[in-house]
């Protein structure tokens, strides 16, 4: 996947960090809540203007911290809430910007296999930031898919949600559990999925829910491969974070 397209995805945090504004004497005590290769979101109690240059250290497990520079671009603070929440659009060279997109997609693998460390509960509704590897977010597109028996003839279903373990899809058509279906999905929203579309071998679950002469039915992938799994779980964070940021006053 190309260094522009990564830029988008916003890898989740909860990251103390210290805010050096320019204008202001102190650091600001701050929290990363999630990053990008182009910018990230913080928590802090102070209030800060827009447009002001800025530049924090980020932690790095095992290396030395990585220093990054930028500004702040927007300023939110909800009715009663005493946190402040800003974004900081990067001003960074090419070579710090490969050296954070490193960083972030490490950050995936540590998440995705439950190694990456937890500093402290985090203030989303559902722990987001511990995603693991069973995770699933509800989300509606169209999947394709064919029959060990008709390989040579593509069915259309619509997904309900996805997770790296599997998925629910609705079909017109009954599948059997004894059979190894090949799924073709592409994942919705620019810069969240995979350039390319996924395929993935999946069985049918036990247990097949009629809805209006449609049929639900739950779907376990099997042995996905590890491209696959990085582009689940990356559509998987960025939707809910999205999906959390919709339902915020």
């Amino acid at each position: 996947m190309s260094l522009d397209k990564r830029r988008y995805y916003r890898q989740p945090m909860r990251t103390p960090v210290r805010l050096q504004v320019a204008g202001a004497p102190d650091a600001v005590p701050a929290t990363l809540v999630n990053i990008s290769g182009g910018g990230c979101l913080v928590d802090a109690a102070g209030s800060l203007s827009a447009r002001l240059p800025v530049r924090f250290n980020l932690p790095r497990p095992g290396l030395a911290d990585l220093a990054l520079t930028g500004t702040l671009t927007k300023v939110r603070r909800a009715k009663h809430d005493p946190v402040y929440h800003y974004g900081i659009a990067f001003e960074i060279t090419e070579s710090e910007r490969e050296e954070l997109v490193r960083f972030i997609n490490e950050e995936q693998v540590r998440a995705l296999h439950g190694t990456r460390a937890d500093p402290g509960p985090p203030s989303l509704p559902k722990r987001l930031l511990e995603q693991r590897s069973s995770s699933r977010t509800v989300a509606s597109f169209p999947i394709r898919y064919t029959l060990p028996d008709r390989p040579d003839v593509a069915y259309e279903a619509l997904a309900l949600d996805v997770s790296t373990g599997g998925m629910r899809i609705v079909t017109d058509r009954i599948l059997r559990r004894e059979w190894c279906i090949n799924i073709t999905l592409s994942l919705p929203g620019e810069g969240l999925g995979a350039e390319a579309p996924i395929a993935l071998l999946a069985t049918p679950l036990p247990g097949i829910r009629n809805s209006r002469g449609r049929y639900v039915h739950s779907l376990s992938f099997r042995s996905p491969s590890a491209v696959a799994v990085d582009e689940i779980l990356r559509f998987i964070q960025a939707n809910e974070l999205s999906r959390t940021s919709r339902s915020s006053p």
